[in-house]
């Protein structure tokens, strides 16, 4: 009877936050950021839904874990605070979630490691970030997607402020630059894609700006037959400057254009670009073979 009770909370307090827009995204921004803390034994937050979802815990037990301090402290900074900085960065980017499903794109850092170990020898740069998501298509029709990153009609990564156009070479192959004109040309550099002996790797290095020379890239992993994942990764050490007025532009910069700023943009396309390969007839589609 007593622990009927605590179930009786715990599900009122799951219809609450999840039939309101808000306290849901601020349940998923809590989980997103929870899922980048370097100790694994600090990921509480998605213990508590598993015990919720599998009933392996009693519900009194698993009502005290929400009401911890920590879980409460985890969703008002990692919950509420991340939701109202990134939910302010995406009315300036001018990012429009309507119609379009949040999925988590955060990765753990020590996928993060395993990822930078497989893809560039170890080396850590000083600045990367890295993105993944799960798609119910396969690589044969994600890929083609992934090729107009720089076209003018491309229907995913359209942030306002950011503009992103091929300049020269062939879509998806080896040569193929692509330019980055960023508020109005005070940020500008380019992209040249790089020759790959793995199909389902898209390879760019960054010429100029604040990323010169560093890594762009775009891995696909088929998982099944109509499933993958698509991983985007970044990794570059920031432009120091020559001058003493370079250096202190590009300073100015890291502190203006933080990593979140790209977690916004990357996740909002992420998910755009979901949607969109989904929407893809498989019946039409090459058969992938493993």
């Amino acid at each position: 009877q007593r622990d009927n009770r605590f179930a009786t909370l715990i599900f009122f307090l799951y219809r609450w936050f999840f039939t309101s827009p808000f306290l849901s995204r601020v349940i998923y921004q809590t989980y997103a950021s929870e899922r980048k803390s370097p100790a694994v034994s600090n990921r509480n937050f998605e213990k508590i839904f598993w015990a919720i979802s599998s009933g392996d815990q009693s519900y009194e037990k698993t009502a005290w874990s929400m009401l911890k301090p920590t879980t409460l402290w985890k969703i008002l900074s990692g919950g509420v605070y991340v939701t109202v900085r990134n939910w302010v960065a995406e009315r300036f980017f001018g990012l429009d979630w309507h119609g379009i499903g949040r999925f988590p794109t955060a990765v753990p850092p020590e996928q993060l490691e395993a990822k930078r170990n497989k893809l560039l020898l170890g080396r850590q740069a000083e600045f990367e970030c890295i993105y993944t998501i799960r798609l119910r298509t396969d690589s044969q029709t994600a890929l083609p997607l992934l090729h107009q990153l720089g076209a003018a009609n491309r229907p995913y990564l359209n942030p306002r402020w950011v503009n992103i156009k091929k300049t020269s070479g062939m879509a998806g192959q080896p040569g193929c630059v692509i330019h980055y004109h960023i508020f109005g040309g005070l940020i500008a550099f380019d992209i040249e894609q790089q020759a790959s002996d793995n199909e389902n790797l898209v390879l760019y290095k960054v010429s100029g700006g604040f990323a010169e020379g560093g890594c762009f890239l775009f891995e696909i992993e088929n998982e099944s037959r109509n499933r993958c994942l698509l991983t985007v990764y970044l990794a570059f050490d920031y432009t120091r400057g020559k001058t003493l007025l370079s250096r202190i532009y590009w300073r100015t910069f890291r502190l203006l254009f933080p990593e979140f700023i790209h977690e916004v943009l990357w996740n909002h396309a992420l998910c755009e670009f979901k949607q969109l390969v989904e929407a893809v007839d498989l019946s039409t589609a090459p058969v992938w073979q493993p």
